[in-house]
């Protein structure tokens, strides 16, 4: 799945106090992969995670060699809200599955000033892929907070992109952290949050 992300998953070079959130649309010729990477910056994430545990005297657990145990379960705990929070249309219609925590080493874990998440979508069943689809993925988490936001399609074997609901970089792109193409992608605008793809075979 990581594979198919964008170079570069960090959306915190120009907004380092902000959350983010980059959601990625990926098709090649045999199956359509969906992913968003969460960034929530660590002062937040300390506040949240004091606040979860307020019931306990967290320096008596850290005593108790249970910090860990808490970090983990505060962990999985975020994964669970934020895959509450994103929601997946395929033709109109809710998609099958759910979003879960991808397999990787940086996942739920602290990375130059920020908490990163990296959820991917998982259908009951693979959508068989016709001749046309239009995938829709709304991202509900953080409402209120400073957050941007980047949105993002990849296509492969014999797919092309018919219409995408914000501005997609030019093939060929330098997508790594930083470079003006990668910066451009980002943005304020709440209306960010739902991105629509239509996708078509490019022999259509």
């Amino acid at each position: 799945m990581l594979a198919l992300l964008p170079a570069g998953l960090h959306g915190h070079v120009a907004w380092p106090t902000f959350h983010s959130a980059k959601t990625s649309i990926a098709v090649d010729e045999q199956r359509l992969r969906i992913a968003v990477v969460v960034e929530v910056p660590l002062p937040d994430l300390v506040l949240a995670f004091n606040q979860h545990f307020a019931h306990l005297d967290l320096l008596a657990e850290i005593e108790k060699g249970r910090i860990e145990e808490l970090e983990e379960d505060f962990r999985r705990g975020q994964f669970d809200h934020m895959a509450k929070g994103l929601a997946v249309e395929i033709d109109g219609e809710p998609a099958r599955g759910s979003f879960r925590a991808a397999d990787t080493p940086i996942n739920g874990r602290a990375t130059e000033g920020f908490f990163v998440y990296v959820l991917e979508y998982a259908f009951e069943r693979p959508p068989k892929l016709a001749s046309r689809h239009t995938v829709d993925v709304v991202n509900r988490l953080y409402p209120g907070a400073d957050m941007v936001f980047a949105n993002h399609v990849e296509v492969r074997g014999g797919w092309r992109v018919a219409s995408a609901s914000t501005p997609q970089p030019p093939p060929g792109a330098d997508l790594t952290v930083g470079s003006p193409e990668e910066t451009a992608m980002w943005s304020e605008d709440e209306s960010h949050r739902e991105f629509r793809v239509v996708l078509e075979r490019a022999d259509r």
